[in-house]
């Protein structure tokens, strides 16, 4: 198992030098002048040429491209990655910050999601053609079709606007008032979890639909098993192999959800950051974000391939 992992991380490295490269020579390819978005649109056209050229030598934009992203590289690698345009802080710190509010907004999320998906989708499987299977399914199937930002506008209209029962915008610490934090995070976390609980739902059902249609089910169900074993020994452990991939998969859906949503609820996490940094043409801090998101994306796939070969043994010997 331990060279199975080893080998696993050595063969994401590759891929994430190849995402840094791409993200470096997108942002060079993206409409817009960095000494612009440094100075300002209105004292750009004032510069002078030897200004001009000045201020490409502080930013490193009079070397190669190469040098320029070898650079790069070499900050990001380092932790130095650079400070904000707009205020001049530290681009790592802020992240860090914005991060442990978006990670406690996105693992509630994705617990819930999964916690509730497993058991519903087994049950609809259990029920199949029944009233409640076609209930499930259907539930499953609105919350695929809706867009995030729509149920979450949905949501505020009926608990925050008519209801008044849960607040609609901002993010308090746990630290500061538990109970406030709770009730802040119920609405993005609903919002953020419908979406992988509708996909979970169906790969669940799914997968324990194919399982139970295997002669060793029918087998175990002869010997006069009870139903509860047939289904948590033999049946949901054998279909928890591709609702675990499809669960690392999800934390790439969190990440792309969170933007939106934070910017929705007005929640200061990585996604609203993300917004502002675009809004501002802040291209060094949007370049750091697209890359800790594809990091995150590739290490959440990662986990859930090691959590596949732990559950099959099979899988380490490939």
């Amino acid at each position: 198992m331990t060279q199975y992992i080893a080998r696993r991380a050595i063969e994401i490295v590759p891929t994430i030098l190849i995402v840094t490269l791409f993200i470096f020579v997108l942002m060079r390819l993206l409409p817009g002048d960095p000494i612009t978005a440094e100075v300002g649109a209105g004292e750009s056209g004032n510069l002078s040429p030897g200004q001009r050229a000045e201020l490409e030598r502080q930013l490193g934009l009079d070397k190669p491209l190469p040098v320029q992203y070898a650079i790069w590289l070499r900050g990001v690698l380092t932790g130095d990655w650079g400070r904000t345009i707009t205020g001049r802080q530290p681009i790592a710190a802020l992240i860090q910050k914005r991060a442990v509010i978006s990670a406690q907004v996105g693992l509630i999320a994705w617990a819930v999601a999964m916690a509730l998906a497993v058991p519903i989708g087994v049950l609809s499987a259990l029920k199949r053609n029944s009233w409640l299977d076609v209930s499930i399914t259907t539930g499953a199937l609105a919350g695929l079709a809706a867009p995030n930002f729509v149920v979450a506008l949905v949501l505020i209209v009926i608990f925050g606007v008519h209801l008044q029962l849960l607040p609609t915008r901002g993010f308090v610490p746990f630290q500061d008032d538990p109970a406030s934090w709770a009730k802040h995070l119920v609405l993005p976390v609903i919002t953020l979890a419908g979406g992988g609980l509708a996909t979970v739902v169906r790969q669940t059902r799914s997968a324990m639909l194919e399982v139970l249609g295997e002669d060793y089910i029918r087998t175990a169900r002869a010997k006069g098993l009870k139903q509860s074993k047939v289904v948590l020994r033999h049946t949901l452990r054998n279909a928890l192999l591709p609702i675990v991939t499809l669960a690392g998969l999800q934390i790439g859906n969190l990440i792309s959800g969170a933007i939106i949503l934070e910017t929705v609820f007005g929640i200061p996490g990585m996604g609203r950051l993300t917004i502002d940094s675009v809004l501002s043409s802040d291209y060094q801090t949007i370049q750091i974000l697209v890359l800790v998101f594809a990091v995150a994306t590739i290490l959440g796939n990662l986990v859930a391939d090691l959590a596949y070969a732990v559950m099959d043994p099979r899988i380490r010997l490939r």
